[in-house]
């Protein structure tokens, strides 16, 4: 992966390695197989000196730097079915999550085992296969980038209660987000893939 060239921020075509307090960077690249903490490395290096990539992991395999100022950047990581997705800001918690919706499984199988039932019924109400598929593939992302945002694994929380109204452009949580933080849930399509990212 080359992230130099493959770098875009999520707000905004252009990218400058400068990044500001409010800031999202985005890097997108292919998966050529690189193991995570390399990939890391790459793209943290373009805010840190080497000898700051000291990365650990908590309980839960989330990967954080060990060594942070006053400022500490925060960063995920997601892979799907060819394409790796890094964010990274400064001071704000954040998750991503990537998919590919060429995945071949079965998504209203799966809705019905893990959705809500608001977003079942969202699903079950779009005739057209590719548009449920896009839908799906929103909601499923919204969720593992807000588990991964607070720490937590899939099998650590239940899918089914972290449901989101998608009856407006934005998704809305309609499940109870902690009351000292303010959440954010934003979506994009990548050619043939969904990413989304929940920040606070």
């Amino acid at each position: 992966m080359h992230p130099a060239r493959l770098a875009r921020t999520f707000y905004s075509e252009v990218f400058e390695v400068n990044l500001q307090d409010n800031d999202i960077h985005i890097w997108l690249g292919p998966d050529t197989g690189m193991p995570t903490d390399a990939i890391l490395r790459e793209v943290l290096g373009h805010y840190l000196p080497a000898g700051q990539l000291q990365l650990a992991r908590t309980a839960n395999g989330k990967p954080y730097l060990m060594q942070q100022g006053a400022d500490p950047l925060q960063f995920n990581l997601s892979h799907t079915l060819g394409r790796v997705a890094c964010a990274v800001s400064r001071g704000i918690c954040l998750g991503i999550d990537i998919e590919n919706r060429q995945r071949a499984i079965n998504v209203d199988e799966v809705a019905q085992r893990f959705f809500h039932p608001d977003e079942i019924q969202a699903l079950q109400a779009i005739t057209d296969v590719a548009q449920r598929r896009q839908l799906f593939f929103r909601l499923w992302t919204c969720k593992e980038a807000y588990i991964k945002a607070i720490g937590q694994t899939i099998a650590g929380v239940s899918l089914q209660q972290l449901g989101f109204d998608c009856s407006a452009a934005t998704l809305r949580a309609l499940f109870a987000l902690p009351a000292q933080q303010q959440w954010h849930f934003h979506n994009q399509a990548c050619g043939e893939c969904e990413l989304s990212i929940a920040r606070a």
